[in-house]
């Protein structure tokens, strides 16, 4: 597993979070529970649960059949294993069975919170789906590992169309994410914000 310096910062205080996940996924609260996909913003809840929960089925969940992750181009530019710059469900899966694992190199802790920026913009891809909604986030996502934080504040943007195959317990229209791509961060002196796809690159 690649620990690239661009992403990674030690924290002093990381031990204060200690091992395991926070909000376990198998508590009784209803609060505890993840959001169902009823709407697009649901399922970046719904998202923002399963990194926090540390749940690959969940977070899969929120994944269209036909899903692809788009980097970063300068993130390939500086790893070109990171080659052709995309991937699909088989690679996300890969990638949170290790990062949400019991075993190998995996994460202790994550925290993720993502914020809307503006308002989401329709989209008609004119192939019968229905209306797609274009969501940019800001994104700040800390991923704890042993005395090691990886950060990614980079933010990223996310399609959500209508999922055509799936429907809620009691029939409810869900919706699901169908492209997902790292957009560029502000750059200072210090260098470009770190985007999420490197962080995911390191469990591939």
């Amino acid at each position: 597993m690649r620990r690239p310096l661009a992403i990674s910062i030690m924290l002093a205080a990381a031990a204060a979070f200690g091992g395991g996940c926070a909000n376990p996924a198998n508590s009784d609260d209803q609060a505890d529970l993840p959001p169902l996909r009823t709407s697009p913003a649901k399922v970046l809840e719904r998202l923002q649960w399963a990194y926090d929960n540390m749940d690959v089925e969940v977070y899969l969940d929120c994944l269209a059949a036909d899903f692809i992750f788009l980097l970063n181009p300068r993130d390939v530019e500086n790893d070109p294993d990171l080659e052709p710059g995309y991937w699909g469900n088989a690679e996300e899966r890969v990638i949170h069975e290790q990062m949400f694992g019991a075993e190998g190199d995996h994460a202790d802790n994550i925290l993720l919170t993502l914020t809307q920026v503006g308002d989401p913009l329709p989209v008609d891809p004119g192939d019968g789906t229905g209306t797609h909604y274009q969501y940019k986030e800001a994104v700040d996502l800390r991923v704890y590992m042993g005395a090691w934080t990886y950060l990614a504040t980079a933010p990223s943007l996310f399609r959500l169309r209508i999922d055509q195959d799936e429907t809620g317990p009691q029939g409810e229209q869900l919706w699901e994410i169908w492209r997902w791509q790292d957009l560029e961060g502000a750059r200072s002196g210090r260098g470009a914000e770190s985007s999420w796809g490197s962080i995911k690159a390191l469990f591939r």
